[in-house]
């Protein structure tokens, strides 16, 4: 395996012998300047030099550096050349301090594969590689503001959303930030509507539902009446369940890689209903099969990855609009509806596992017109009359002013 080391190494005078020495490092990671580690004490020796060290097969290369600063600068390009290498990427190690495009990408796609969750490295790698494609610049410092701006122009005019053309800048943004180069803000992003989160309607679901064989429509209910992502529901397993106390836990699972989104597990109560139902299906489907510990395997016994594809060919079947079914929208649709029952928000957004409120309050989405309505007729037929009452003449001279309610009504005697 390849040697991908790269060793910063500080050349100090110690006792009249120059020897190298390990530079301290600050709290951020950056080399403190003229400092280093001698003899297990940390030194201040403003005369000396900076070093990288690495291997190419069994040579050992050196480069002397100006300062901490570009010590640390030419140890990043010189491992991203070596990743690089060691991937088959035909990369030509660059002369001077620019840092080759591709394997600064490389380098920081790397660091963010070790550090997010999977589906985040695959938006993110998709991009960056989409915009190495398109920028067509061989260094990194060859990138100006017009390549940015340029390529913002071109997400547009491909037809993709405003907000996935925003997401896609910010994350050439974030890139580009990491290595030091400002070319834009997040001021020059593509500006977007924030849309309301979509609910399916009453006739949608029952449609919906009527063409779903027993499984499917168990796997479906499940999303609806308990709001679980689509990666909380595919890794669910039996020992999730408690079916006394009609809760059901979601809880990371590391033997397939996988933790809830906001890497805290919380407990969900399951309708009464659904429990039965989940009880049964436990019945039926560990019938012969006890090894199998998720709820919804896949024929090999796997987390099931093709929900997505069943939602959208029940829809199909039940002859509705399939581009308007989606999983999460199940979740949106349940989110709402505890909301408009009279659920706290607080609740709803443990329920939800949601960070902040205010992704929770996303989903107080406004009612239906027909509800709007209903409510607005209820209140103005209370209230209308309070807000301005009726002044009525009586024969005997008298002023009666009532609301239109017969049992609100104050009277004013003649003056006369």
């Amino acid at each position: 395996m390849a040697n991908l080391r790269v060793a910063i190494y500080q050349s100090a005078k110690v006792n009249g012998v120059w020897s190298y020495y390990r530079p301290v490092t600050a709290r951020n990671n950056k080399i403190k300047p003229d400092w280093c580690h001698v003899n297990g004490h940390k030194e201040h020796h403003p005369d000396s030099d900076y070093i990288i060290k690495w291997y190419e097969g069994k040579r050992q290369r050196t480069r002397k550096c100006k300062n901490a600063a570009d010590a640390q600068n030419e140890a990043e390009i010189q491992r991203s050349v070596l990743n690089a290498r060691s991937l088959g990427i035909a990369v030509t190690e660059p002369a001077g301090p620019s840092l080759l495009l591709s394997a600064a990408i490389y380098a920081y796609l790397e660091d963010y594969r070790l550090t997010h969750r999977p589906n985040s490295y695959c938006k993110t790698k998709q991009t960056l590689e989409e915009f190495l494609g398109y920028a067509k610049r061989t260094n990194l410092g060859d990138v100006t503001r017009i390549d940015v701006l340029k390529y913002r122009e071109w997400l547009l005019k491909n037809k993709r959303s405003p907000r996935t053309a925003c997401d896609k800048f910010l994350t050439v943004h974030s890139f580009l930030k990491s290595k030091g180069i400002r070319l834009v803000s997040g001021r020059d992003a593509p500006k977007y509507v924030e849309e309301m989160p979509e609910v399916y309607t009453q006739e949608e679901l029952d449609a919906f539902f009527k063409a779903c064989d027993s499984t499917e429509s168990l796997i479906f209910s499940v999303f609806l009446k308990v709001g679980l992502r689509e990666r909380e529901l595919i890794h669910l397993e039996w020992s999730d369940l408690n079916f006394k106390e009609s809760t059901l836990r979601v809880s990371a699972k590391p033997h397939y890689g996988w933790v809830p989104k906001t890497n805290s597990e919380r407990e969900m109560v399951v309708p009464e209903d659904l429990t039965r139902a989940l009880e049964q299906h436990s019945k039926k489907s560990r019938k012969g099969r006890p090894q199998h510990n998720l709820v919804f395997p896949n024929i090999h016994g796997r987390p099931n990855e093709k929900l997505l594809r069943w939602c959208k060919d029940i829809a199909k079947k039940a002859e509705l609009d399939e581009k308007k079914f989606y999983l999460h929208k199940f979740r949106s649709t349940y989110a709402t509806a505890c909301l408009r029952s009279g659920l706290d928000v607080p609740t709803v957004q443990y329920l939800l596992g949601h960070k902040d409120v205010q992704s929770t309050m996303r989903y107080l989405a406004p009612a239906t017109n027909d509800i709007i309505k209903e409510k607005l007729n209820k209140v103005w037929k209370k209230k209308i009359s309070m807000l301005f009452p009726v002044a009525t003449v009586l024969p005997d001279g008298s002023i009666a002013v009532s609301a239109s309610d017969p049992a609100i009504m104050t009277v004013y005697p003649s003056t006369e």
